[in-house]
């Protein structure tokens, strides 16, 4: 689950599709991440996002559809 907060409303839930590339939920995730690498030191609380310390990339766990 990646919970943004606030106000600590989950944006996405197990199982749940992340849609397209260019969809709402990871242009919200995009923004977060260049907040985060805009103003270093005040960066935003998103539950199960985690920050990769060496290239400040946020990242989530997913699982990929393969073509049947």
């Amino acid at each position: 689950m990646a919970t943004v907060t606030p106000p600590g409303i989950p944006v996405l839930m197990p199982g749940e599709s992340t849609g397209t590339p260019d969809g709402p939920l990871l242009r919200c995730l995009r923004a977060l991440e260049a907040f985060d690498r805009e103003f270093p030191g005040f960066h935003g609380e998103a539950h199960g996002v985690t920050l990769d310390p060496e290239s400040g990339d946020h990242l989530i766990e997913c699982v990929r559809r393969t073509p049947s």
